[in-house]
């Protein structure tokens, strides 16, 4: 089944609306769209399911960070969002300002190729 979503503006934090719609995000946008939301929730900070998110702050709060161990949670967390079969590839880079940078390809579950994409800031 092809991944389908509601396109969200990041920058106006809002759903994204040309000409009056809302636009529609399928495939590989669809799917990078979910992995980026899903590195913004911060474990504990939905109200709904403090069990939801990333463990962000327990990772960057030690020196170094433990990279190695936040890799495979990702991996692993990920890959339970819809439409995500696999992601071979990873990366984690933080810099001085404890600001992480995370590269990854993913392979989507209905066989669409894989796609590189980096998300800054988290």
């Amino acid at each position: 089944m092809p991944v389908a979503d509601v396109k969200f503006d990041m920058n106006l934090m809002d759903l994204a609306v040309e000409a009056g719609d809302v636009v529609l995000l399928t495939g590989n946008d669809a799917c990078r769209q979910r992995l980026v939301m899903a590195c913004h929730v911060h474990k504990g900070n939905w109200a709904w399911n403090l069990n939801l998110g990333v463990p962000w702050a327990s990772w960057f709060r030690r020196k170094p960070a433990p990279l190695g161990r936040a890799v495979q949670f990702l991996r692993n967390y990920l890959r339970d969002e819809l439409g995500v079969a696999d992601i071979p590839e990873m990366t984690i880079e933080v810099d001085a300002d404890r600001r992480a940078a995370i590269r990854y390809t993913f392979t989507l579950a209905d066989g669409e190729g894989g796609v590189d994409s980096t998300l800054l800031g988290v």
